[in-house]
């Protein structure tokens, strides 16, 4: 993938964020989520902006093996981001919109959330999320781990924004996109990882 497709991408990324935000501000009193959703998009902005920023400086994106996974994640964030909170404004209802679903989708949300935090080293973590694993440690069990919770994570918080808003498109995207792109992501990850050497 060239340079210019990955800061492309990441551009995407920071107008979904704001995207993203904005409709968790306007969902924000009818479902708890959209409170979620408003702290995600702000600080997918921000950290996209500074991705993007420091890229555009450097002129220069690292391009690897797991850049494969982002055709899968991307769109499938977008959609969550996105079409779950538009679902809930704008169409009519196919699953129960129930604060119970709210209640379950937030804690799966937070559950998703905490396991990406239990990761160690998070913004650096996010900042690399759309680039290979570092091996920078000696440990190299450790690192990878803290990568697989990571992505795990917020596979797990994009379902609970699903469930939260009671959104079949939130739901089909995470099942569909977000879940198999995160495999996918780990499997290219585990053929690009450096063998430890015993």
């Amino acid at each position: 993938m060239s340079a210019f497709v990955k800061r492309f991408l990441l551009f995407i990324g920071v107008l979904a964020g704001i995207f993203s935000a904005t409709l968790g501000y306007e969902t924000r009193t009818a479902n708890l989520i959209g409170w979620v959703l408003l702290v995600i998009g702000i600080l997918s902005v921000a950290g996209g902006s500074v991705t993007l920023g420091v890229s555009m400086v450097r002129k220069s994106i690292r391009l690897d093996q797991c850049d494969k996974a982002l055709w899968l994640l991307l769109p499938g964030v977008i959609l969550v981001g996105l079409g779950s909170p538009l679902e809930f404004l704008y169409l009519p209802a196919l699953l129960p919109r129930t604060h119970n679903f709210q209640a379950i989708g937030l804690a799966v949300c937070i559950l998703g959330i905490l396991v990406a935090f239990a990761a160690g080293d998070v913004p650096g973590r996010v900042r690399r999320f759309f680039s290979a694993p570092e091996f920078v440690n000696t440990d190299h069990e450790l690192t990878e781990t803290g990568n697989t919770l990571l992505n795990s994570g917020l596979s797990v918080a994009a379902l609970g924004i699903g469930l939260g808003f009671s959104s079949w498109i939130g739901l089909a995207a995470s099942l569909l996109l977000i879940i198999p792109g995160t495999i996918f992501r780990y499997r290219l990850a585990k053929g690009v990882a450096p063998k430890s050497q015993s």
